[in-house]
């Protein structure tokens, strides 16, 4: 004490030697020298000073010194000689201070900010008034000032709280209540607003009652006295709208330190969330299951609640508060660019990629909001975050889902087509539409299907559009539609809606099933032809041994003509019997007995002498185009010169008036499925193309099936002939036409890579006389009975045999008794007994070296004989008894008689 009067006696010498001190009056000398206002002054807990107007201390106590930093009193009214530049951390605050207290005429307070010493900005609160000498001459300041700077500090932060918690409640979406311990609502959110449909006037001061219903109240109470215990009560239950309508809810509350009530309510009934277990700090901020962060102006972490901390893998805020923002984002730019937008905009919104403690980059859609004081000042920052990365991926795979459509819509070999529901404008196509239907994109995009004319039948989109509508999917549903060459193409749809830009679509996949509609036809005329030809088959075997009886008898009735006797009737018999071989020969075309007598060898020779002998007697002129590379294919020689000649004729009545007939060959390769039902391969191609009238589509779909003409006096068998003949030879036969464009016929054989022809038949007149002992076998008596006549009529040994069976039996006895046959014949089929295959494996196992030849009504003798070696050659009935001794004598010639 004694050092603290000395002290402020040396003070007090000190400002009385002061020149700018102005002169004490009594009375402020005497309170001066008062001990008790002096122990007052130098002991005070508040800064007391005394300064005189123009802005220099006088005095000030050691508590003041204090507070502004400075080691004593005596430093401070050496160091400061402008109080307002000095002390004043806003300047002008002294001035206007000065003015209020000399205007006040009394004491005068105001809360400043002030600068210490060091630079260091405390906040005070200043009692200020003049103190006048006895004269009431205003004489000088005297003033006492209290440090606030710590309880400003509490203020502002409470201030700051309550900022954060308003913004925390304008951008919350859960309902947000808090009301006090009665259960009045006190606060609502607009959230709350929009979930009860109450106004907050209507809200705020109303029970939380309200909200439920008296039976809901009692199936889940409001449990206040677990609030009161500090718990947080958590339930779901179902809330009561303004209107009277419900919805169900998650309900939080908890109490807080002031006994009020914070509800936190979340709409559940459209989505169902994962529940997070959340530790409480701030109920306001922390329990909102989005990530929040608030950040200082320059960027600094200064708060996370838990759900950051998880969506970015940290265990506590203690990790993260006090780091750069920047730290948390894929690059430090993206802070930034943040940042920049909040002081220039205020807020920000849009999507950034986090990166994670362990450093794995997500996004987060980001909403980062300015915080500003009172005075609309910024003073924080604050983002909240929610984790996109599962939408990104998904959008990520939907791109990769679309890129995949498109390569798919683009080389898909089907055609895909996208059209306008309602009027069925083209939006897209693919290429597979354009090779199948012929347009092009800018034929087609932005016209209507029916603009175009691609239905035959309109009916067919009618029929696609009901579909939709009804199911929005259609499948399997077959029509025609009409190429840009006219041409009709066969198509299997399946069709779904799509939406583009809110407007529905038809997205149609087409299947072209013209070529597999081609096959079906195709198999359903084999059949057709399969049908008859068991039909045609067994009357042309029983007709042809007729014919082979009556050829038989009538020969032999010429031979026993009396000489000199005319035979001109039994020649035209013979004629008419020429005719009916020919027909008895078509019929058997449709029958497995049909098969061709293939032999390879060039086309070009039967190609040109088919043509020119069909087209002699006619106007119309032959035009060849063949290759010199023709490539050989086996064949039947009649049976292909009929079908050109059957081509050609036909071609020849389509123009009445003459023109050309536009004959070509060569050599093609045929795709698998490219001309159904041939296989891939070497084929060689004939066209015959006719400048007639043309067909049109109805009769074109027709021409190959059985009995089908449009001509008076046809029968229907032309083509129809000529489409069982290439099929036997593994060919396929096709035709193109329209009215007005003439027609075209396509044969395709399969090509041969070798060149060989069959062996033939000597042409040499043979010599018909003969003694052989012979055997004959048939069912049928008059055959019998014929060949018997005939061949004895030469000097032959004839004997017969009714079947298989009696045959065998006969020819051993013959061996037996040292005359054996010298050749055997043997009918193929008998009705009711043993036929000429298993009869010749019976012979065989005897008589290896014995001759036998197959006599059949059907035509295919020869590959009979080729496929049971043990014949030796065949004979098809009808045939003459020239033609039975001519076999006969190459196998058993008349020198080893």
């Amino acid at each position: 004490m004694k050092r603290m009067k000395k002290d402020s006696s040396a003070v007090q010498k000190k400002h009385t030697a002061s020149k700018r001190k102005p002169p004490a009056t009594t009375k402020q000398q005497s309170l001066t020298n008062d001990d008790t206002y002096r122990n007052l002054f130098l002991n005070a807990a508040l800064g007391i000073f005394h300064s005189t107007f123009d802005g220099r201390f006088i005095d000030v106590n050691p508590a003041l010194a204090k507070m502004m930093g400075y080691s004593s009193p005596e430093e401070v009214v050496r160091s400061i000689t402008n109080i307002s530049e000095q002390v004043y951390a806003e300047p002008p605050k002294w001035r206007e201070t000065a003015k209020a207290a000399m205007e006040a005429g009394g004491v005068f307070s105001a809360e400043n900010r002030y600068r210490r010493k060091n630079g260091e900005v405390w906040f005070g609160k200043l009692h200020l008034r003049i103190v006048s000498d006895a004269q009431g001459k205003p004489g000088y300041y005297e003033g006492f000032i209290e440090d606030i700077t710590e309880r400003t500090r509490a203020e502002n932060e409470l201030r700051d709280s309550e900022r954060r918690h308003k913004v925390f409640l304008d951008l919350a979406v859960d309902a947000i209540l808090i009301g006090n311990p009665a259960g009045i609502i006190i606060e609502a959110n607009e959230s709350a607003v929009v979930l009860t449909g109450y106004q907050q006037s209507e809200l705020i001061g109303a029970s939380i009652n309200l909200l439920f219903t008296e039976e809901e109240r009692r199936r889940v109470p409001l449990m206040y006295e677990e609030l009161k215990q500090g718990k947080t009560v958590r339930n779901e239950r179902m809330l009561r709208r303004k209107d009277g309508s419900s919805v169900a809810i998650e309900m939080r509350t908890k109490m807080m330190p002031d006994r009020t009530y914070q509800t936190f309510i979340r709409d559940v009934s459209e989505r169902k969330r994962a529940e997070y277990q959340l530790r409480i700090k701030d109920w306001a901020v922390e329990s909102t299951l989005d990530a929040i962060a608030l950040s200082d102006l320059d960027g600094m972490v200064s708060y996370v609640n838990p759900a950051f901390l998880r969506m970015w893998g940290y265990d506590s805020p203690a990790e993260v508060l006090g780091r750069p923002v920047s730290e948390f984002w894929q690059t430090g730019k993206q802070a930034a660019d943040v940042i920049e937008a909040l002081r220039v905009h205020g807020g920000w919104l849009g999507e950034m990629m986090g990166k994670s403690k362990s450093g794995s980059k997500f996004f987060v859609q980001t909403s980062a909001s300015m915080i500003k004081d009172a005075d609309g000042r910024p003073i924080q920052m604050m983002a909240s975050f929610m984790d996109i990365t599962e939408r990104k991926i998904a959008e990520t795979a939907l791109r990769d889902s679309e890129e995949k459509f498109k390569t798919a819509f683009q080389t898909s070999p089907d055609s895909i087509n996208i059209n306008r529901l309602d009027d069925g404008r083209y939006i897209s196509i693919n290429s597979g539409f354009t090779r199948i239907m012929g347009y092009t994109e800018s034929d087609i995009i932005g016209k209507t299907s029916l603009e175009m004319n691609i239905w035959a039948d309109p009916n067919d989109r009618a029929k696609l559009v009901a579909g939709l509508r009804q199911h929005g999917k259609v499948e399997n549903l077959e029509a025609t539609f009409i190429a840009k060459n006219g041409e009709p193409r066969l198509g299997l749809m399946s069709a779904t809606v799509m939406s583009i830009n809110g407007i529905p679509h038809i997205l149609n996949v087409t299947r072209d099933m013209t070529e597999r509609q081609k096959l079906v036809e195709s198999l359903k005329r084999a059949e057709k032809l399969e049908s008859l030809g068991v039909l045609a088959g067994g009357i042309a075997h029983d007709f042809n041994n007729l014919l082979a009886g009556m050829f038989g008898f009538i020969e032999a009735a010429k031979r026993n003509l009396p000489q000199g006797i005319s035979s001109e009737h039994l020649d035209r018999v013979l004629e008419l019997y020429g005719r009916a071989k020919g027909l008895s020969q078509q019929l058997l075309t449709f029958s497995k007995g049909g098969a061709p007598l293939k032999k390879t060898g060039a086309l070009e020779p039967l190609i040109r002498k088919s043509v020119l002998f069909a087209l002699s007697g006619s106007v119309v002129q032959a035009d060849f185009t063949i290759a010199g590379d023709l490539a050989p294919a086996e064949f039947d020689e009649s049976q292909i010169a009929q079908v050109i000649g059957n081509i050609v004729i036909n071609a020849v009545q389509a123009m009445p008036t003459g023109g050309k007939l536009y004959v070509s060959a060569g050599n093609a390769t045929v795709r698998e499925n490219e001309h159904p039902p041939l296989p891939a391969g070497s084929f060689v191609h004939i066209a015959i193309r006719d400048t007639g009238i043309g067909m049109p589509h109805d009769i074109l779909q027709r021409i190959f099936d059985p009995f089908f003409t449009t001509k008076q006096t046809g029968s229907g068998l032309g083509l129809a002939i000529c489409f069982s003949i290439i099929q036997k030879h593994g060919g396929v036969i096709e035709a193109e036409s329209s009215p007005g464009n003439g027609s075209t016929f396509h044969l395709y054989l399969p090509a041969s890579s070798t060149a060989r022809s069959g062996a033939s038949l000597s042409s040499a007149e043979p010599v018909l006389s003969g003694s052989e002992r012979i055997l004959v076998m048939d069912d049928e008596d008059y055959l019998r009975e014929c060949l018997n006549d005939g061949l004895a009529a030469f000097g032959y040994d004839v004997h017969t045999a009714r079947d298989g069976a009696e045959a065998v039996v006969k020819i051993a006895a013959a061996h037996d008794e040292g005359k054996p046959f010298r050749a055997v014949f043997l009918d193929l089929t008998v009705r009711g007994g043993m036929g000429g295959r298993e009869a010749l494996r019976k012979i065989r196992e005897r008589f290896e070296k014995l001759p036998v030849f197959l006599m059949s009504g059907y035509s295919d003798d020869q590959s009979t004989v080729d496929s049971d070696p043990g014949f030796n050659g065949s004979l098809q009935k009808p045939f003459s008894i020239n033609d039975l001794i001519i076999l006969m004598r190459k196998y058993v010639p008349r020198s080893s008689l």
